[in-house]
């Protein structure tokens, strides 16, 4: 069902900016986060959500991956984690102007599984390893005594960006 409003959410946003090409990934990601948060209430966590997105603008073939990918970690979030802080950011690499770098992280208990997180055999990570692919992206999973994070790091060409 989120999977579903994830997207439901991106066109959403195309109507509103009256382009039906880009998404403005900051109003994007803010209000897909506060969706997730109502869908996850009946949790009782008390997990602080913080954005860092800069004022990017995708085009809706990396702006439906890129959802996508915040919605299954946002929902693992919510399910296995603790009562704490995720951290979200995407922003443009300064060196290089097409270049952008999503991270997601928290300061749960990490991740304990015996193979790899995008090795797994479920779902939700299946859905994060095929989008990941799909950008053509390279990541690097954060691993420490506390929590666990995934960095994101894809690049597109001129003709499905858009800066303000």
């Amino acid at each position: 069902k989120d999977r579903i409003r994830a997207i439901a959410l991106i066109h959403n946003q195309l109507h509103l900016n009256n382009d039906s090409a880009y998404v403005e990934m900051g109003g994007y990601l803010n209000k897909l986060i506060s969706q997730m948060g109502e869908s996850f209430s009946s949790y009782n966590k008390k997990i602080l959500v913080r954005v860092n997105v800069e004022e990017i603008n995708l085009a809706i073939d990396y702006a439906v991956p890129v959802g996508l990918i915040m919605c299954e970690l946002l929902s693992n979030a919510y399910k296995h984690a603790f009562k704490g802080i995720i951290e979200i950011e995407l922003k443009n690499n300064s060196e290089r102007s097409l270049n952008y770098e999503l991270l997601v992280r928290d300061n749960g208990i990490g991740y304990k599984g015996k193979v790899p997180f995008l090795d797994q055999s479920s779902t939700g990570v299946e859905i994060i390893s095929a989008f990941i692919q799909q950008l053509d992206a390279k990541y690097s999973m954060i691993e420490g005594e506390v929590g666990f994070g995934l960095f994101i790091q894809f690049a597109i060409d001129e003709r499905h960006s858009k800066f303000n």
